[in-house]
């Protein structure tokens, strides 16, 4: 009888071990074109500035710049951002739970996301 029940115990084991193997295999990002999915290209001129002369213009443009924040071009957005710092204004501002986070339209979580992406692993690159 023992002997059966450590048979048992190692074969439940072993298919445990073997699904936790599994599951950490679907977590794993897959790669695509020799890119990473989590570290896609992401670039200011095709990916951000769409995405600030839709939701933030209004307030932080060339004609009004509430807090002295101008989002309108390149070199204005670098004055809020540091390449490759996830503590940047931007980033900050822009997370889940902060201030310009509401005023972000449509997939707000992709967009925050999208925006940190590029400023810490995209190092804030203008263009691709």
């Amino acid at each position: 009888m023992r002997r059966w029940l450590g048979w048992t115990r190692s074969f439940y084991f072993r298919i445990a071990v073997t699904f936790v193997g599994f599951m950490v295999a679907a977590a794993t990002p897959t790669t695509t074109s020799g890119a990473t999915t989590t570290t896609a290209s992401l670039a200011y001129n095709q990916d951000i500035k769409p995405i600030l002369d839709s939701d933030c213009i209004v307030c932080h443009g060339a004609r009004i710049h509430e807090n002295s924040v101008r989002l309108d071009t390149y070199a204005n957005v670098m004055r809020v951002v540091t390449a490759g710092n996830a503590n940047s204004l931007l980033v900050r501002e822009t997370r889940p739970g902060a201030a310009m986070y509401v005023n972000f339209s449509g997939d707000r979580a992709s967009k925050s996301d999208q925006i940190r992406a590029w400023v810490v692993n995209n190092n804030a690159a203008e263009s691709r």
